[in-house]
């Protein structure tokens, strides 16, 4: 049942409406809603006008000689905090790739609409920061020429007269794995201005997913993120079954919830090690990985493999766990359970640790809502968002597990570390759950259905370790979807980090930036740049914590 504040608001909307259609997101049935592209401003302020409204993500559809289409899929909360999801779609021509931009009403457009003006070449107008998100600076002119246009446009996020100082935190060789590049601007120890460019490892995974069925692409997907492996491989899956109307049977829904919570597990204890190690607690680093060996052992149990788990199959899961496994699997879990509260035992009496961590990268409630942010990150600052508990997927619904979403007013670093705490144990709760119910539910793991290919879209949404991540798929009825479309969680945490890295310490940036567990590697150099003198000095990333000591 539709309440009276969402139904206000289509009603809002009605006149506006050229047509509808309904997609499904984890299986609820969504409107989406066609509109000219001219009412897309009047439409956003409508929706967004209610505090309970947020834009999910932007998408665009190159439809070859048809033009393009735009999708703005916005999420509304209701007095139980459950979703309700309005898509917003608008059609145009190639001669006319001109759109009105979202970003200046909210800056959780900002990046999307970036890199669809880079990727597919329409224009947002109006769009406050126009510069390539993921493309070189320079681009497209050719390397050599483009030096100096590099420089200056690099340097121009920043506002005139130049500053004192400006430090760049990487980017990175090209042969690692990933990279980003971020600039500060320092006046003294104090940074007072932020950029953040990334895309040095672009590796165009969506636009291959466009060249492989679906089967294929399962085995593309959960590689996308070895430590989210089986949330990807969730996503995508999800995503397929809510576009062909595929049901997985209960046992399954369970064993993957299982996996999910146990990737959790794994992830957050990697990353309380990871941010320990940045404030120069090693020993706590080696505290946290112990365990998480503990967690990677369940998923091997669980998948029969530590890194892409591949658990998740169309219509149900690749393989069951046997009684004497649940078994095994339980106490593991105790002995997790066991240690996790004597790591949060520490975390609350180290004097370091806190004195590092509190007030620290403060990011309000209003911020983490204006500006997007999402996971662990949003629950810090007391913003109850979980697609867990709001947008029910597999075992989340009450009919299967009950469980509590962790919120922590602290708005800081360290407020970011306790809700990570405690949402392991929240997540082991989970896990006990599923293995509970698996020594009692029987029948199959995968369903019968044969898959009927049709035109249509479909979503699919998980919340993995880092936060909401989504998968939207289009089909226009052959083997090999029409389009694909992912965003994940870092996308929108990281382009809030140059908004909680001001007014902080030159040291505090490590571990501000780490709060938000970014997908990427450490960094591996800074170069300390002063402009004035013109002395250059590069560190290493370890040479800057120690610092601190």
């Amino acid at each position: 049942m539709i309440e009276n504040s969402i139904k206000n608001i289509l009603e809002d909307l009605s006149n506006l409406i050229i047509e509808t259609h309904d997609i499904k997101i984890n299986k609820q049935l969504t409107k989406i809603l066609t509109i000219d592209k001219e009412k897309l401003i009047e439409i956003a302020k409508k929706i967004l006008k209610n505090s309970n409204s947020r834009l999910v993500h932007e998408i665009a559809i190159d439809l070859g000689i048809d033009g393009f289409k735009i999708i703005q899929l916005y999420e509304i909360l209701n007095s139980e905090r459950k979703a309700y999801h309005i898509g917003i779609e608008s059609y145009f021509p190639r001669e006319e790739s001109k759109i009105p931009s979202l970003a200046a009403i909210t800056y959780q457009a900002n990046w999307a609409e970036r890199e669809i003006m880079e990727l597919l070449g329409i224009e947002f107008e109006g769009h406050p920061d126009k510069r390539h998100l993921f493309l070189p600076y320079e681009w497209p002119n050719e390397v050599e020429a483009g030096i100096e246009e590099a420089k200056k446009i690099g340097f121009n996020v920043f506002p005139k007269p130049e500053p004192p100082n400006i430090l760049p935190i990487g980017p990175y060789h090209p042969a690692l794995l990933e990279g980003v590049f971020l600039r500060l601007k320092v006046d003294g120890e104090t940074i007072i201005d932020a950029d953040l460019k990334p895309g040095f490892n672009h590796r165009g995974v969506m636009k291959l997913g466009e060249e492989r069925s679906y089967w294929r692409n399962l085995y593309l997907f959960e590689r996308v993120c070895g430590i989210c492996s089986a949330d990807h491989t969730n996503a995508y899956v999800l995503a397929v079954e809510n576009l062909f109307n595929i049901e997985p049977p209960d046992r399954a829904k369970y064993i993957r919830t299982l996996g999910i919570e146990l990737e959790r597990i794994a992830s957050h204890l990697l990353w309380l090690g990871v941010a320990a190690d940045l404030i120069g607690f090693k020993t706590f680093f080696m505290w946290c990985w112990k365990e998480r060996e503990k967690a990677i052992d369940l998923l091997e149990r669980l998948s029969g493999n530590r890194t892409i788990k591949g658990i998740a199959r169309f219509g149900g899961v690749k393989r069951d766990l046997e009684k004497e496994e649940i078994e095994k699997m339980i106490e593991k879990l105790k002995d997790i359970e066991k240690s996790v509260k004597n790591l949060l035992d520490i975390a609350y009496n180290n004097s370091i640790l806190r004195k590092r961590t509190e007030d620290i990268g403060v990011l309000d409630f209003q911020n983490a809502i204006e500006l997007g942010a999402v996971g662990p990150v949003a629950r810090a600052s007391n913003w109850k968002i979980d697609v867990r508990h709001d947008c029910p997927f597999d075992a989340y619904s009450q009919e299967y597990t009950t469980w509590d979403v962790i919120v922590d007013n602290g708005k800081d670093v360290w407020a970011r570390v306790i809700v990570r705490i405690k949402e392991i144990f929240v997540s082991i709760d989970i896990c006990n759950q599923c293995l509970n119910a698996l020594k009692n539910i029987k029948g199959e793991i995968v369903t019968s259905e044969k898959i009927e290919l049709k035109r249509g879209e479909g979503i699919g949404k998980v919340e993995a370790p880092r936060g909401e991540l989504i998968y939207y798929l289009m089909s226009n009825g052959e083997p090999i979807p029409y389009a694909v479309r992912i965003r994940t969680p870092s996308y929108r945490n990281n382009a809030i980090v140059p908004f909680i890295l001001k007014g902080y310490r030159i040291s505090d940036a490590p571990i501000i930036y780490g709060s938000v567990d970014p997908c990427m590697s450490c960094t591996d150099r800074v170069q300390i740049i002063d402009i004035k003198s013109g002395e250059k000095k590069i560190i290493t990333l370890n040479d800057l914590i120690k610092e601190v000591k």
